[in-house]
């Protein structure tokens, strides 16, 4: 019996284990004859600027890549001809915003990470970085956040563009211009010297002039400029409209000293940044500001849209993606994260039209593209010439505006189909002509050299006191931005009164500085010596600053309006930072010349032998002494950031222009580096007048060579 029992358990068991029908044939043809396809994981590749110039902007495409992604995967993949389903992975690395490391992150994706497609980086510049190695390794690659024409004029066949092309941006605005007010016609255009702003001005120049205007200023500035003046000041008084710009960072910046130098154009048009929701803080700065935009929350892009245009409807509707992109992020998406989830459509429907990830069928399927989603049409050319340029895309242009209670709205306002408000016409109130653009310049100049002589002091005395050359000078001022930034970002400190914690923080930070890496070294027989150690403290604040603050530029938002000087507008914040420039000096040389300190300094400085014979303790002296410099330095720093942009790197350009002042001054004199600050800040002021501004330091620095030749002593004579 229980041999019996054991039996029958035996035979359930066996029954219970053994694998159904339909299981056991998983593995082999079924009734048709054709085995269920396995799933497959596509590796999607690309690069996003999470520090550097344009790290707004690519965050928030990176947002609307990682959006879509989710969306594939949660829905189960995309379907191939097969039935199999191909989710998506991503891998992406820090391009840091620049087109070398872009080009190695390519090639890695392609040859370490095995991706299947890519999307661009952020930037026109970057992206046709990108373009050649995606071209060179044979992939797909879908242009998300680029828009320069010249990019598909090189004959590439596996680059597609999301936007709208740089030839195309700003002709629209010329276009409102015109339905506006005909009778405006004096322009000027100020745009950053990269691919992508030059492409979109000088096709707007073209298209401009074409269409009757006078272009009375065309110039560029450098990426990273944080100073306009020199540019405004070029822009003639009658001066009506006022377009250009390049990214976020320095677009603001741009419109910021727009209005605080009280530029009253009828017309502002300026580049990428105006569609940003964060523009809209700049308050008053941003009013009646336009900006030409790919996308907008606001638009009627609709699946009846495409059905009536007899064009099929892929994705989202514009609700749909708004609201859950909101939802996920915390803001309404701008056009650069709807841009990034549109890149991930175009690329979704072709694998999917194609069947497969072939990149030949794929490509097949991108070129045979003519489709409307959330983003707007969607088709490419692809003619040999310029193959994968977007010919189906427009743009609409927003306006920031006030609503009914005073609040900074942006709204759509040109075409006028899909306006959303009326534009606000004039821009800005007109006022009377402006004033000689020669005496603004001038004034300009002079606040910013009372800084920049600040400065300069702080170098000038280390170098008079301990014959030494401070290599570490332009680190300690951009920590003097960060520093002041901190205090007012984080505990609401008034930037003014923080300098005092400031100034502290870089005296303490000069007092460790020098037992560290100075005091040892300051007997060495040559100045290399001192050189190298400073310059070693000036690559380790970089290195640590780098990695823990980024490159991403920052900005103190702080205002103190406008004040007038008879017909000469002055910034409030760069008259309280030459006053406090002033002040600070002021206090230094009486320290210097009335205090028993600052004669021991002085007595060090002049012959260290004898004051130590007379009782001094000229390493304690020293120490001091290279204290306070860094704690000028500091300061200085503290005082720029107030109306300049910033990043880690910033200091190095004051520190070259410290190294010229202390020359002019006389080297070892801190007031006469005060002098020479002036006398740069003059030519600073007056040479764009007379050249172009990039001749500026051409000039500075011929001066600088004359100075050395003729007068070594510098025009002060050095002393302390």
């Amino acid at each position: 019996m229980r041999k019996l029992a054991l039996f029958i358990l035996t035979l359930v068991a066996i029954a219970w284990c053994a694998p159904s029908p339909a299981s056991a044939q998983s593995g082999a043809p079924g009734p048709q004859g054709a085995a269920a396809p396995p799933s497959r994981t596509a590796i999607i590749g690309f690069t996003a600027s999470l520090t550097g110039n344009v790290n707004v902007e690519s965050t928030r495409q990176t947002n609307g890549i990682k959006m879509w992604v989710d969306d594939v995967n949660k829905a189960g993949g995309i379907r191939l001809a097969d039935g199999s389903a191909v989710t998506l992975d991503i891998r992406f690395y820090d391009d840091e915003s620049n087109k070398d490391r872009v080009q190695q992150l390519y090639t890695r994706l392609i040859n370490e990470d095995r991706a299947d497609f890519l999307i661009s980086p952020y930037s026109s510049g970057l992206t046709d970085a990108a373009a050649v190695i995606a071209e060179q390794y044979g992939r797909v690659m879908v242009t998300a956040g680029a828009s320069s024409d010249s990019t598909h004029d090189k004959g590439y066949s596996l680059a597609f563009m999301t936007y709208t092309p740089a030839s195309r941006y700003l002709a629209g605005a010329f276009d409102l211009l015109a339905h506006l007010d005909p009778s405006v016609k004096r322009v000027a255009i100020v745009h950053e010297r990269d691919k992508f702003s030059t492409d979109v001005t000088t096709a707007a120049k073209s298209h401009g002039e074409g269409k009757g205007y006078e272009i009375v200023l065309f110039e560029g500035y450098a990426t990273g400029t944080t100073d306009f003046a020199p540019f405004i000041n070029r822009m003639p008084a009658d001066v009506e409209v006022i377009m250009g710009g390049g990214h976020f960072a320095d677009t603001s910046t741009f419109a910021r000293q727009l209005s605080e130098k009280g530029i009253q154009a009828k017309f502002i048009a300026l580049l990428v940044a105006p569609p940003e929701p964060r523009f809209g803080e700049l308050g008053a700065a941003a009013l009646g500001v336009i900006g030409p935009s790919q996308w907008e929350s606001t638009v009627t892009y609709s699946a009846e849209a495409a059905s009536a245009a007899g064009l099929p409807w892929h994705g989202p509707s514009v609700s749909d993606f708004v609201a859950r992109y909101r939802e996920r992020f915390g803001e309404t998406p701008s056009y650069h994260g709807a841009g990034g989830y549109a890149a991930g459509l175009i690329l979704e429907q072709a694998m999917a039209r194609a069947g497969s990830l072939d990149t030949a069928k794929v490509k097949a399927a991108l070129d045979g593209t003519d489709m409307l989603t959330f983003f707007g049409h969607t088709k490419y050319d692809t003619s040999a010439k310029r193959h994968g340029r977007q010919i189906g895309h427009e743009m609409v242009y927003i306006q920031w505006q006030k609503d009914e209670q005073g609040k900074m709205v942006k709204r759509v306002v040109w075409p006028a189909e899909a306006s959303t408000a009326k534009p606000l016409y004039p821009a800005r109130d007109q006022a009377a002509a402006g004033p000689s653009q020669l005496l603004t310049s001038l004034v300009d100049g002079l606040m910013l050299g009372f800084v920049y002589g600040l400065a300069a002091m702080g170098m000038t005395l280390i170098w008079g006191v301990l014959r030494v050359i401070n290599l570490s000078h332009g680190a300690v001022i951009a920590l003097g931005m960060f520093a002041s930034h901190f205090l007012f970002t984080h505990l609401g400190l008034n930037p003014y009164v923080g300098l005092v914690a400031v100034a502290a923080a870089g005296l303490l930070l000069g007092l460790i500085i020098y037992p560290v890496a100075v005091h040892r070294v300051i007997h060495a027989p040559h100045h290399l010596t001192t050189l190298l150690a400073t310059f070693a403290v000036n690559m380790i604040f970089i290195g640590l600053g780098t990695a823990l603050l980024t490159t991403t530029p920052r900005n103190i938002d702080y205002s103190l309006g406008t004040a007038r000087l008879g017909p000469v507008s002055l910034p409030g914040t760069r008259l309280m930072a030459a006053l406090m420039a002033v002040l600070v000096a002021s206090a230094l040389t009486l320290f210097l010349r009335r205090t028993r300190l600052g004669k021991a300094i002085r007595a060090v400085a002049s012959n260290r032998a004898s004051a130590e014979l007379m009782g001094i303790p000229s390493s304690r002296v020293l120490g001091l002494s290279f204290g306070l410099g860094t704690m000028l330095a500091a300061v200085a720093g503290g005082l720029i950031a107030t109306f300049f942009p910033f990043t880690i790197l910033s200091g190095e350009s004051y520190q070259l222009k410290s190294f010229v002042i202390g020359v002019l001054g006389g080297l070892g004199n801190p007031l006469g580096a005060l002098v020479g600050g002036l006398l740069l800040g003059t030519l600073e002021g007056l040479i764009p007048m007379l050249l172009p501004v990039s001749w500026v330091p051409v000039v500075e620095f011929a001066l600088f060579v004359l100075v050395l030749l003729l007068r070594p002593s510098g025009l002060l004579g050095a002393r302390t």
